[in-house]
């Protein structure tokens, strides 16, 4: 696992991104402002050769 330095990226309105999230700690703030709101897709998918490596963020939303 890498212990590499933090980094802090901030997305204007109508701005996406991919990660990998098995392999990269992140997390999100909260929306501070009324009417505002989120959309999040997440794509699960595996191979049947890959190993399992829960993460503290997969147990929490898949438990």
């Amino acid at each position: 696992m890498s212990t590499g330095p933090a980094r802090t990226a901030h997305h204007r309105a109508g701005d996406a991104y991919l990660l990998r999230s098995d392999t990269t700690a992140h997390r999100v703030t909260p929306l501070a402002r009324a009417g505002v709101r989120r959309t999040v897709l997440n794509f699960a998918y595996t191979t049947a050769d890959a190993a399992p490596r829960p993460t503290p963020s997969a147990r929490r939303l898949y438990a």
